[in-house]
């Protein structure tokens, strides 16, 4: 088995919307980026309560892994950008920092 396989799966240009949980509740994604894309993003908005995302190429995004993207802060506007990214598994977590209600999550590549 591979890190991940079990994760659900995004998809490029395809929100998850109604995204919800308690305090410190985590969810989690993997996002496949074919060669040649120029941008890839990941982004959170809508929705109340404050968020982390993470995102890590190649392995889980968990805590005391070494992270390509780490948000902080309070809010649930939260955004991993990355120029010309590295074709592969991208996986993305999300923590919920405050309880949390009607979240987007929004991956992309082009």
């Amino acid at each position: 088995m591979t890190p991940g396989e079990q994760l659900p799966a995004l998809t490029s240009h395809v929100s998850l919307s109604g995204q919800k949980g308690p305090r410190y509740s985590q969810k989690q994604w993997k996002l496949e980026v074919p060669p040649g894309q120029s941008t890839l993003w990941f982004a959170t908005e809508h929705g109340t309560g404050s968020v982390n995302l993470k995102v890590k190429r190649g392995g889980r995004a968990v805590d005391g892994a070494t992270l390509d993207c780490a948000t902080t802060g309070t809010g649930n506007l939260k955004q991993c950008t990355f120029a010309n990214p590295q074709p592969g598994t991208y996986f993305v977590s999300l923590t919920l920092a405050a309880n949390s209600y009607n979240l987007w999550v929004l991956p992309s590549f082009r």
